[in-house]
């Protein structure tokens, strides 16, 4: 058995109609019970409250009938593939593929992968997938199956989302209710483990969730507050604002608390398969898993954070326009096939939701919460915990969610997060938001008025601690084993990307533009700079499966074996191809002012520091 296979034996399931007498109850992920504890199979009880908090699919089975829940979120989401009277599902898109694979048709859904390769960062398709026959169910249903009938019916659950006044006695007890059991769930966490990891940036979210920690009861540098230190992105200010807070609360930025004890991969593979059979195909971001924690790692992002503070405000037409311009770069083909999948995804929220204004702002934000946070975070999450790694989400939290964003006597989406700051940790406010964002004054008057009308009574706690020397022995590497290294999946793939037979085989399915394009991006990019192609992976694999409609395994990666045993020792063509994009100025529009501003700053530093 591979290391991969080792490791996710017990993590995905396919249900058919012909198996149901095979399937037995399993809850898949973690949850956290209605109390704050992180329930998993191991812990499993009949009598166990779950709520819908966490990472998971939980199955369950009776005599008759078998119930399949998902998390708030839908992290791995439900594939659901139909045939006349035959139905399967799965937690995993791939292990699905794989299954259906000679035994039923499957056709590439040409526009969702064309729409796809040209997003900016995961798919924005609403329950459409890369093969036209399987759907992604929604994220706030749950399916129920008959078994004696071999039927099932998908139910939707109300969250009652957005119904609750924040200026109210209810939304006030509401907010309380969710930040207690937050602080609760930390307390619990740090009086058995050091392996908490908070992120804090300069933005809002994360601002919010350290609010839980501050008021937690324990020593703050027992966690680990992770602050990038590069300079990519917005993370130079992220940190300076970062460091200002740390220093002001008495706390360290990215400290050695950590003991996660790693166990390294030493298959390639293995690394790659864990991002591949939950992100290849939703997400341009792989974010590889080099080692599994024998130690578990408790991680508090701020995801899902414009969920309460409002998606940037934008209309649907606006929104519309800003998919069609990303994907108009990667050629017309994309940006025809994006037009289709974004004007359906538009006519879905628009009918879902009943938004009878094409000018609201609120169809952007269903979007956002229906698919980019569930395939932007979401998909993250459910690749953590096949690592040990339990990403804990207060900002994904249906009682959180409950909660308007607005007032009737204030129209500022960030006003729920401003009684948030103002409610636990005044002081917060004090300090700058990255990118020159900032809350307006009147909305924190207003903030201070609901809790001044209700007051907040902290709770006196003693401080937890936990001795990390009370550790287990674990088990060690030996160390003369060959670890994958940093940076080896991505060489593996853009050897495989560059080669004349993938490019021949891409350009069967879609338009040799796009392969051009994105191939001369590559060197320009410094930030995730194989997200096309990634891309344009999963789409091939996809392609491949339904040309070939044989058992195609996508954890033995096969077809990309195929490639590299036919790759050219002659790579001149790759540079001929490469001057030929640049000469049609295929990219010159968005990457050349990049180079040219860097060249710029470059020059700039030189000449100060002469003059210095």
């Amino acid at each position: 058995m591979s290391e991969f296979e080792e490791l996710t034996r017990n993590q995905f399931f396919v249900i058919d109609s012909e198996n149901l007498d095979k399937i037995e109850s399993r809850l898949y992920g973690f949850a956290l019970s209605d109390d704050g504890k992180i329930i998993k199979n191991d812990n499993l009880t009949d009598s166990a409250q779950i709520s819908c908090c966490g990472t998971f699919v939980w199955v369950k089975v009776s005599s008759s009938k078998i119930v399949i829940e998902q998390d708030f979120n839908g992290c791995y989401g439900l594939y659901l593939f139909k045939e006349g009277d035959y139905f399967a599902l799965s937690n995993s898109f791939w292990k699905l593929v794989e299954y259906l694979s000679g035994k039923h048709n499957l056709s590439l859904n040409s526009d969702y992968a064309k729409a796809f390769i040209s997003a900016d960062l995961c798919s924005f398709a609403y329950q459409e997938t890369l093969a036209n026959e399987i759907e992604m169910l929604p994220r706030d249903c749950k399916v129920i199956i008959d078994s004696s009938s071999q039927t099932f019916e998908i139910q939707k659950i109300d969250y009652k989302e957005n119904t609750v006044d924040i200026d109210s006695k209810e939304g006030i007890e509401l907010l309380d209710k969710w930040f207690f059991r937050w602080t609760n769930i930390i307390r619990s966490l740090k009086a058995k483990t050091n392996n908490i990891v908070a992120d804090l940036t300069g933005g809002f979210d994360s601002r919010v969730v350290l609010t839980l920690f501050l008021n937690a009861g324990i020593d703050l540098n027992q966690v680990k507050f992770n602050s990038a230190t590069d300079n990519k992105h917005c993370h130079a200010e992220d940190f300076e604002i970062a460091s200002s807070i740390a220093k002001h609360f008495g706390f360290e930025l990215n400290n050695k608390v950590l003991r996660p004890y790693p166990l390294h991969f030493t298959d390639v593979k293995t690394v790659l398969d864990i991002s591949f059979y939950v992100k290849l195909g939703f997400h341009k971001q792989l974010y590889y898993k080099y080692a599994y924690n024998q130690n578990p790692l408790y991680v508090f992002p701020g995801n899902g954070g414009e969920c309460i503070r409002g998606y940037p405000y934008k209309t649907a037409s606006k929104y519309r326009g800003e998919v069609l311009k990303c994907a108009s770069v990667y050629g017309n083909a994309m940006e025809k096939a994006s037009q289709k999948i974004i004007d359906s995804v538009l006519s879905n929220i628009n009918e879902r939701f009943g938004i009878e204004d094409p000018n609201s702002t609120d169809i952007p934000m269903h979007q956002y919460t229906e698919i980019r946070c569930r395939n932007h975070y979401g998909k993250a999450m459910a690749g953590n915990v096949l690592v040990n790694t339990f990403n804990l989400t207060p900002l994904i939290d249906p009682a959180l969610r409950r909660l308007k964003l607005t007032s009737q006597n204030c129209n500022d989406k960030k006003l729920l997060i401003t009684v948030i700051y103002n409610r636990y940790c005044p002081d917060l406010l004090n300090f700058k938001f990255e990118g020159k964002r900032f809350i307006d004054q009147s909305t924190i008057d207003y903030a201070k008025k609901i809790n001044q009308k209700y007051v907040f009574t902290p709770v006196k706690q003693y401080v937890v601690s936990y001795n990390s020397e009370n550790n287990k022995t674990v088990y060690k590497q030996d160390s003369n084993l060959q670890y994958v290294k940093v940076g080896e999946p991505d060489a593996f793939i853009r050897k495989v990307f560059s080669t004349k037979k993938f490019r021949e085989l891409f350009c069967s399915y879609f338009p040799a533009a796009t392969y051009d394009r994105i191939l001369a991006s590559i060197p320009l990019k410094n930030y995730f700079p194989l997200d096309d192609v990634y891309a344009c992976l999963g789409s091939l694999c996809m392609a491949v499966t339904c040309s070939k409609q044989k058992g195609t395994d996508l954890s033995n990666s096969e077809w990309m074996e195929e490639l590299m045993k036919l790759t050219d020792n002659d790579f001149s063509w790759l540079y001929k191809k490469y001057i030929i994009v640049l000469e049609k100025r295929i990219i010159a529009k968005r990457f050349f002012k990049r180079v040219i501003s860097k060249i710029r700053r470059i020059l700039g530093s030189i000449i100060r520091k002469i003059k210095a």
